[in-house]
């Protein structure tokens, strides 16, 4: 096994690889930061588990691409090393394998799963997502890709759903009356006795801070002016060092933190923390930035809880599209490119209940009908089930050799106590024998080892999409814009309509149901619409 963590090792590698007349296994193995894989984590385990695969399937002398970095963003620089070499010397004739413990060890963001499809229909790469047993391949069937489209979904909700977790733990801390996230400059992190970390004054910065206020209140300074004189007092930044700029100190004058209590969320609470400043002295310093900024400042300003915040996109020049209230009561959304002027969305601006209706019919678009939901999750059981049957199989073949070869043994001591073969020959074909047993006996751990895909996860997945759409215009913007963002990859506005692009395995869909929705008015018996639907998946297989 040999390790591939850096580009010289990489070109050494291709340079033998070019030479190589058979089909090798590359391992892809991944952990989310370098103080996860100091810290014990499973780099290793999964080379482990990878390398027992292999040698189960027979696939020859494996090398790993091994990575210490999150998968939520695109960019990983050993991943992009990794599809570079499969562009560059890979082709149907000489292609590795490429395995990974888990998909989300590899795949967690839309760009990457897009990379990975190309590859597999363009070179014919083969991708083994071990422990969901599974094969990704350009011989896949319908229900082998739906199920690969919907664990890819679940990868990136994954992500979506650890987010919301970590700002559900914050908004408890911040009701506790605990400071929520990281401490800003002049307080310092530390465990608290309920095993959740407090803040503390920073003893060497904290007397600093409250000296900025005292020379703001009281000695009426600048911000350039408290600027310069806090670099000559040591005021450093706690990561880089460098010494703090004027829209540091615009921003530590403004912080509520240091007289006591934060906002979270634009709701006020009291700190347990230790105050580094007076509540007096601070709203001194309020009332001194609104008397020159001519506004309040002691409060975060408010944003718009709009919809399409953040998902929606110009058609024309691909600048997002920002909603902006009329007369406190009609929504538009325009465009933000500033240096398109002719930009046809920021002279005519999208109607939000225009843009909402269109949303509403592309959601609609893949509600599967109540009397076939059942039947497609009976059909991704039945797959389910045959990749089961298919494995047991396997185990009953192997233990089958196992008690031919227990015979063949049996046979061979007859043999040798009757004095028909010598000491010689009994020794070698025992010893081919009990390497064949040996072998067995690994390739059976290794089948055993082999989890089945979670199917429970993927009908969770669609029963919940089912029941968001059927309550979607009910629900708050946060919400809904938190559907879209799982059903869809793009949303554009364009000449008055909204142009969509599902994720997978939501096109899949979407296209059944269309379809669907035609054949329905053709068949009135329930088996008719059952084999019309699952002759729709197939044809998107």
């Amino acid at each position: 096994m040999k390790i591939l963590e850096t580009y010289k090792e990489l070109v050494a590698f291709t340079k033998k690889f070019k030479d190589w007349a058979c089909r090798i296994a590359i391992g892809y193995i991944r952990v989310s930061s370098r103080e996860q894989a100091e810290g014990g984590f499973s780099l290793q385990a999964q080379m482990k588990y990878l390398s027992r695969y292999a040698e189960a399937l027979k696939i020859p002398t494996m090398y790993f691409f091994s990575e210490q970095e999150s998968a939520k963003q695109e960019g990983r620089q050993l991943f992009n090393l990794m599809l570079d070499f499969y562009r560059k010397y890979s082709n149907r004739e000489n292609c590795p394998f490429l395995l990974v413990e888990k998909m989300d060890r590899m795949l967690r963001n839309d760009k990457d799963k897009v990379l990975i499809r190309e590859l597999v229909d363009g070179i014919g790469l083969t991708v083994h997502y071990v422990k969901a047993n599974h094969i990704q391949s350009d011989e896949s069937g319908a229900s082998q890709n739906l199920m690969l489209a919907i664990m890819a979904s679940l990868a990136a909700f994954y992500i979506e759903n650890l987010a919301e977790e970590v700002v559900k733990g914050m908004k408890e801390k911040a009701e506790l009356g605990l400071f929520p996230t990281h401490a800003p400059i002049g307080y310092l992190n530390t465990p608290g006795p309920n095993g959740k970390k407090v803040i503390v004054p920073d003893p060497i910065r904290a007397p600093l801070i409250k000296t900025i206020y005292e020379w703001f209140v009281y000695e009426h300074k600048s911000l350039l002016e408290i600027q310069k004189l806090a670099k000559s007092a040591g005021l450093t930044n706690r990561k880089s060092g460098n010494p703090i700029p004027k829209t540091t100190i615009n921003n530590i004058l403004r912080y509520p933190v240091y007289a006591g209590f934060f906002y979270w969320k634009g709701i006020r609470y009291d700190g347990l923390h230790d105050p580094i400043i007076s509540l007096d002295l601070y709203e001194r310093a309020q009332a001194l930035l609104a008397k020159k900024a001519h506004h309040n400042a002691d409060r975060p300003p408010r944003k718009g809880n709009y919809t399409f915040s953040g998902i929606l996109w110009c058609g024309y020049c691909n600048y997002a599209m920002v909603g902006e209230l009329r007369k406190e009561k009609y929504l538009y959304y325009h465009c933000t490119a500033k240096l398109n002027p002719k930009c046809p969305n920021q002279k005519h601006y999208a109607c939000s209940k225009d843009v909402e209706s269109q949303a509403l019919d592309s959601v609609r678009a893949i509600q599967i009908d109540e009397e076939i939901l059942p039947w497609v999750i009976a059909s991704m059981h039945e797959a389910n089930a045959e990749e089961r049957a298919l494995c047991d199989n396997s185990i009953k073949a192997l233990h089958t050799q196992l008690a031919r070869n227990q015979d063949r043994l049996d046979k061979l001591l007859t043999l040798l106590l009757d004095l028909e073969i010598t000491d010689e020959t009994y020794k070698d074909r025992r010893e081919r024998i009990l390497v064949e047993q040996s072998e067995a006996e690994k390739n059976i751990r290794a089948f055993q080892e082999l989890n089945p895909v979670n199917l429970e996860d993927g009908v969770r997945l669609l029963e919940l999409v089912q029941h968001s759409v059927i309550t979607y215009k009910n629900q708050e913007p946060t919400e809904k814009r938190k559907l879209l963002k799982i059903v869809h990859s793009n949303l554009k506005w364009r000449d008055g309509k909204l142009v969509k692009e599902y994720r997978q395995p939501f096109d899949i869909l979407a296209d059944a149901v269309k379809v669907h929705v035609h054949k329905k008015a053709a068949s009135t018996s329930g088996d008719g619409l059952r084999s019309g639907w699952l002759s729709i998946l197939d044809s998107n297989g």
